[in-house]
């Protein structure tokens, strides 16, 4: 899951606490905990509520899932402040913010509280243990229900460390956190676990309905790749990170197209398994309004750069000294030449 979050006083404390400890038992089981949540997230239908907290900010939502013929369906909704929804059809997510009068289309998961994919076959998961170690760490409950904790610890201090809770009975993740640095270092950044969650041998449609009126929203949709020009390295020059940091592999190179058909600019995504680093080069317009240095959304870092002519942009859930690696790292390449 994308998700996160923790300690919101002596309940949840007292949810989240451990029952016993299972002193590291690692790789076969840990990888089949992986395997189960990856799995039960395509077959589960069930409704719950979860807390959400980042840094200092603490968010309910309640969450709708159903998986059926026409796909994986998802709804979470904001429960205070604010009001948000989320909806998912398959990796399709759309944002609905009433409060602004705005409907926004394209978006990723990763820029949402919904679960993101997860590591599930056997090539994922050797991918995975090149740059972390994987273990099972105790027996815990959350949600009145007995979950086993995983353990992913980065191998490097180029990524954050997690803590998965895998329901027994269903696989299905029941809280997660994620952490920088090690022993007496250790910080939680983020954190999230169900409150409650109920399943179900299907879901009501109308229970995914959106609960706003989406007519009176103003539609803004995100660039959507021009998928014709994946992997095409034959079209001219391109753009790649070389060296990419360690465990990260190239997983997709496409061009956007935005609305105003302006500059198109390349997008390239990297991957170790876990989390994604995605490469933004722009042709810049205006050199005084160029970006440089870091920034943080949420649990999202941002690292900006200028190469010549160009804006480079890395955007991802690790550590900034890993973005700042891979703004550092990117360069033009003419098609066809070998430098």
């Amino acid at each position: 899951m994308r998700w996160p979050l923790p300690a919101l006083g002596t309940a949840l404390a007292l949810a989240l606490a451990p029952i016993t400890g299972v002193s590291g038992e690692r790789d076969a089981a840990a990888h089949q905990l992986l395997m189960d949540m990856s799995e039960a997230s395509s077959k589960l239908n069930y409704t719950g509520e979860f807390l959400l907290r980042d840094g200092d900010t603490l968010d309910t939502f309640k969450v709708v899932h159903s998986v059926s013929d026409q796909g994986v369906h998802e709804k979470v909704v904001s429960l205070g402040g604010t009001h948000r929804e989320f909806h998912r059809h398959d990796d399709r997510v759309t944002c609905l913010l009433p409060e602004h009068g705005l409907r926004l289309e394209g978006l990723s998961r990763a820029r949402s509280p919904l679960p993101g994919p997860l590591p599930g076959t056997a090539a994922e998961l050797e991918q995975l243990e090149r740059s972390y170690d994987l273990r099972v760490l105790d027996v815990g409950r959350v949600a009145g229900r007995e979950c086993r904790v995983v353990g992913i610890t980065p191998r490097d201090e180029l990524r954050y460390g997690k803590e998965l809770c895998v329901d027994r009975q269903t696989g299905l993740l029941l809280s997660s956190r994620k952490f920088e640095g090690s022993g007496d270092q250790r910080r939680e950044l983020m954190s999230a676990q169900f409150v409650h969650v109920s399943f179900h041998d299907s879901i009501d449609p109308g229970k995914l309905e959106p609960e706003v009126n989406t007519g009176d929203l103003r539609e803004y949709r995100h660039p959507v790749p021009d998928e014709s020009t994946l992997d095409d390295e034959s079209a001219g020059d391109y753009w790649k990170v070389d060296p990419a940091p360690a465990g990260f592999e190239l997983v997709s190179r496409r061009v956007l197209e935005p609305d105003d058909k302006s500059q198109a600019h390349e997008y390239l995504v990297y991957s170790d398994g876990l989390v994604s680093v995605s490469l933004f080069v722009e042709k810049m317009k205006d050199a005084d309004k160029a970006m440089r240095g870091r920034s943080r959304h949420h649990a999202v870092n941002v690292y900006s750069d200028v190469h010549g002519e160009h804006q480079v942009t890395a955007v991802g859930e690790v550590p900034v000294i890993t973005l700042s690696r891979f703004v550092e790292a990117a360069r033009s390449v003419r098609s066809g030449s070998d430098d």
